[in-house]
């Protein structure tokens, strides 16, 4: 990345680079020429200005929850205000979205309260109050994709030997009007070489954004599977609605409502059918906190109430503290809680407890 008061004129199509203009320029109409938009791929690098009057050349990754996420090789990510940018110029396409689900994708240029795209052989022009966000590249599929991938292990040994393992998944796939993942825990854990933990849990989610923070969930869907719960396999697929309620760079908070189906085999009952199927109310929330001094704060809550069988009645809450390390690497610290109203016996007539607490600590890697 470079610090400049102005970028170089290769960048400018007018004669004269982006910081060089007068007031008199900003409000002209696109067909005058004096601010467009670069030619696609006219240069490898985005430019930003923040209301220092500095320019900052490098790869804007991201722009989203009023966050402006940019790439250098010199300086690492740096991620900046979106009110502090005052002027944007993209060297390659990007996919602009904005408010009435519209989707542009085009190189773009950003003065003021003005945004205006190339995008095809057009120039097209918005409100900067109307945008809601943008994600590298014109569609390319890699572009879309995220993964994070997290690993926990613990030991002991002397008077007791154990040895545990906590892995931690999150896929995810965002475009412009939606966003799927899927995120994945597993706990397996041993003591004096016998099974003392083994439970997993797989949630996939599709939800399509209908206004700014209103999104329909279609579907959601969990799969959850722990020897010691008396559970071989408990799958629910739901579907709702959700809403951000907190978008903000440093703190996000969002909420979810959703009816579904709760189908439930038991590894062993004590008498009748091991496989039960209910309507369950699912009621989720997250939250993602950035914290000082590098630190992250991440908690996912849900509630699964069982309509047809309170009993049945189940939640989950997994909270993450983050520190970053290096780079892509943070070490993690993780507690999860599992509670069941009322656990089922297995066929020898043992219950199991309602709660199930875990705390893990390690490492987890950005990609």
């Amino acid at each position: 990345m470079i610090f400049s008061a102005h970028p170089p004129p290769l960048l400018a199509q007018d004669g004269q680079h982006p910081g060089q203009r007068d007031d008199a320029e900003a409000g002209e109409g696109v067909e005058d020429g004096k601010w467009e938009p670069l030619e696609p791929k006219a240069s490898k690098y985005d430019w930003i200005q923040l209301d220092s009057g500095e320019w900052l050349k490098g790869e804007i990754r991201l722009i989203q929850n009023d966050t402006v996420y940019f790439d250098s090789d010199k300086l690492d990510d740096l991620d900046f205000d979106w009110e502090d940018i005052t002027e944007l110029l993209t060297g390659k396409e990007h996919t602009f979205r904005f408010d009435g689900r519209r989707i542009v994708t085009g190189a773009a240029r950003m003065r003021g309260d003005t945004i205006r795209i190339r995008s095809g052989d057009e120039i097209q022009e918005f409100e900067r109050s109307e945008f809601v966000s943008m994600i590298r590249g014109s569609g390319r599929e890699l572009d879309y994709w995220s993964l994070r991938v997290g690993l926990g292990l613990s030991g002991q040994a002397g008077n007791t030997e154990q040895l545990s393992l906590n892995t931690q998944l999150k896929l995810a796939r965002e475009t412009a009007l939606t966003i799927g993942s899927l995120d994945y825990t597993g706990n397996v854990a041993t003591q004096r070489n016998e099974l003392s933990a083994n439970n997993h849990r797989a949630v996939g989610r599709f939800n399509v954004y209908l206004t700014r923070r209103l999104y329909l969930i279609v579907p959601s869907i969990e799969a959850f599977q722990d020897e010691f719960q008396n559970i071989e396999l408990r799958v629910t697929p739901a579907a709702g609605f959700g809403y951000n309620i907190i978008d903000r760079k440093k703190s996000r908070w969002q909420a979810g409502l959703a009816l579904g189906y709760q189908g439930t085999k038991f590894l062993s009952v004590e008498e009748g059918d091991d496989f039960d199927s209910d309507l369950a109310v699912q009621l989720n929330t997250d939250i993602d906190i950035d914290l000082p001094k590098r630190f992250e704060w991440d908690t996912t809550y849900q509630l699964q109430l069982v309509a047809t069988d309170i009993g049945k009645t189940n939640q989950h809450l997994s909270s993450t503290f983050s520190f970053d390390l290096w780079g892509p690497v943070d070490l993690d610290t993780t507690f999860q809680w599992d509670w069941v109203n009322e656990p089922t016996a297995d066929a020898a007539g043992n219950v199991p407890k309602q709660n199930d607490f875990r705390i893990s600590v390690g490492f987890s890697l950005d990609l």
